[in-house]
């Protein structure tokens, strides 16, 4: 039997709400849109006061039964993104990611404080994390934890623009690596120098 997508994200959202840790549940770029197969995953961000034991997230996906097609808990176990629960459905990666709303509000100031301008492990932009949090759709919000973090994120903070400009332009300046691949005529590092270059070059 086919179960439609937005409705099993539906009683998904609702099960994941009922755990009493959870106070607020965001989805990046909305419900509205959601990818079809290989066109994109669902990230689901899950704000608690304490992350849920894996029991209770167990429960969860349980209730889903047949809804899904596989899954796996524990994916990633902290960090840039949180404790991670992967599952299927209908064909669709599916991410549920928790966080503490202690570590998330930490991880904010820190960002806005400038302190972390570049990307991380993975991919992993700081700053990009802030603008999705400024834009996420709220699905559920008990305390208005969401609510508050979206206004605190409304206005980019000057300060930061002007650290993170810095930052780029000093790291655009230096051309050793490009310089030692174009002698070596070594291809490979030449592409590895370019692209940490163009990267910096987009971020400033």
């Amino acid at each position: 039997m086919v179960y439609n997508t937005e409705k099993i994200l539906d009683t998904l959202i609702k099960n994941i709400s009922e755990i009493v840790e959870v106070q607020s549940i965001g989805i990046s770029g909305g419900k509205t849109s959601l990818p079809k197969v290989r066109e994109g995953d669902i990230d689901i961000f899950i704000y608690c006061d304490t992350i849920p034991d894996i029991e209770k997230r167990q429960l969860v996906i349980n209730e889903l039964g047949n809804m899904i097609q596989e899954y796996k808990l524990n994916t990633f176990e902290g960090g840039h993104w949180g404790v991670g629960d992967f599952m299927l459905i209908n064909g669709i990666e599916t991410w549920l990611m928790y966080f503490t709303e202690t570590e998330t509000l930490t991880d904010v100031a820190s960002i806005l404080k400038g302190e972390q301008p570049d990307k991380l492990d993975n991919y992993y932009y700081p700053i990009g994390r802030c603008a999705m949090l400024g834009n996420i759709q709220v699905l559920v919000d008990k305390n208005k934890f969401l609510y508050n973090l979206r206004k605190r994120l409304s206005k980019y903070p000057e300060e930061l623009a002007k650290i993170l400009v810095q930052y780029h332009m000093t790291e655009l300046e230096d051309t050793e690596d490009l310089e030692r691949a174009v002698v070596r005529k070594d291809v490979l590092f030449y592409h590895f120098a370019i692209d940490i270059s163009i990267d910096h070059f987009l971020q400033t």
